[in-house]
């Protein structure tokens, strides 16, 4: 994952035209794109837990929200749109992935400005509000979407579709109606069921999926107290995990990545991926149109979820300094290295016992006949350091493989 500021992403996404689908969370996506482009300042509470006002950060509500009825059904509709001279970003709220209403959305691409990027995301609501058979339904919606999206789209459009986001095991507030509060108890299972098919589908289709279900499902501590949404940080989060997508779907180079702040002061960081600022500039001409990209072809792809290793995938063990002893009439001589004395037998046996850093660890001692002497004959022989300090650094490495996991590295 890269981290974008306000200057990157106004470079990024200049003369294109962004539209984003889908219900409360993707509501949050656009605020926080629109917060971007102005600010590199989170979003606040309020901002994520207000809808259908009439103006967020100089965008405007085109139909819906406070123009009509405020509600919590199935029907509320709201639309906004942030322009600028260079940039437009349009949200459609949905809650369902195909029906009547979607249809005039895919009327609207159609029309000039065409999109160059669409986010997409539709799954609670059509698990929970639309009956008992709201899974089967779901799965003939995002059919119906996909082959709609495939012929009305231009082929150099980016679609993108988002899975949804880890949810509570108890979910509070008013996404649930109170006779349907029964269904949190099983609707995180629902949303994985959910995820999977659209994700197959979508890869059949050819749309790009960013599976953010997988990436948060480690993030719970920035989930707020309703067990739907989420908070700020997650939120920009997901902006620069969206944005790093469109960056490497276009063939341009991200402009800073979580990877070089670890790299190690003797290293010198890799150049070859080139600029950001320099492969992309204002003054640049539109982007020609590009073949639709699959995450399982041959050409290079930002994620491609069956590949990506399991964190529970050993890496390579930490190397450690070698040192090499050998034996002589004096006493145990370290090639290359100060004699700081004999090597205990008691730590000789524990080196013996516990090596995790070696092919079978420890040394060996042989007792020399006819010289009477202690010998040490050792070849590519780890130091031996102490149990626990080797159960340190196994923890410290450890520690390390998790955090890097956390913060998203994409392999």
């Amino acid at each position: 994952m890269a981290i974008f500021l306000n200057e990157d992403i106004t470079k990024l996404l200049w003369n294109k035209f962004v539209v984003i689908i889908g219900d409360s969370i993707q509501r949050g996506i656009y605020k926080d794109l629109v917060s971007l482009l102005q600010t590199n300042v989170y979003l606040t509470e309020n901002n994520l837990k207000r809808k259908g006002e009439m103006s967020f950060k100089d965008d405007i509500l085109i139909e819906g929200g406070r123009k009509e009825e405020m509600n919590n059904g199935i029907n509320y509709r709201e639309v906004r749109q942030y322009k600028t001279d260079y940039h437009i970003i349009r949200y459609y709220f949905v809650t369902r992935a195909y029906n009547k209403y979607m249809e005039t959305i895919l009327a609207d691409f159609e029309n000039d400005p065409q999109p160059d990027v669409v986010l997409m995301n539709s799954c609670l609501w059509d698990i929970s509000r639309y009956g008992s058979h709201g899974m089967n339904s779901y799965k003939t919606s995002l059919e119906k979407t996909f082959c709609k999206m495939q012929s009305v789209l231009p082929p150099e459009c980016l679609f993108i579709w988002n899975t949804a986001l880890p949810v509570a095991n108890k979910i509070r507030g008013g996404f649930l109606l109170p006779e349907l509060n029964f269904l949190s108890e099983t609707l995180r299972l629902d949303v994985m069921e959910g995820n999977f098919y659209a994700k197959e589908l979508a890869n059949a289709y050819g749309f790009d999926v960013l599976d953010l279900h997988y990436y948060f499902r480690h993030q719970l501590h920035r989930r707020v107290a309703d067990g739907v949404h989420w908070n700020h940080h997650a939120h920009r989060h997901i902006s620069n995990m969206i944005l790093s997508h469109i960056t490497e779907a276009w063939g341009l180079c991200v402009p800073r990545r979580i990877e070089a702040w670890k790299v190690p002061a003797d290293r010198p960081i890799d150049q070859s991926r080139g600029d950001f600022h320099k492969d992309i500039s204002l003054s640049a001409p539109a982007q020609g149109p590009r073949t639709r990209r699959n995450s399982s072809g041959d050409s290079p792809q930002f994620i491609d979820f069956d590949k990506v290793a399991s964190p529970m995938i050993k890496s390579p063990l930490i190397p450690m300094p070698i040192q090499t002893v050998v034996s002589c009439n004096n006493g145990p001589q370290h090639l290359g290295q100060t004699y700081n004395g004999p090597v205990r037998s008691n730590q000789i046996r524990q080196a013996g016992r516990y090596n995790p850093y070696g092919g079978g660890g420890g040394c060996r001692q042989d007792w020399q006949e006819g010289g009477g002497d202690w010998g040490m004959q050792v070849q590519n022989q780890q130091p031996l350091y102490g149990l626990e300090e080797r159960r340190k650094m196994r923890r410290a490495w450890e520690r390390e493989e998790e955090l890097r996991w956390l913060a998203f590295r994409y392999q």
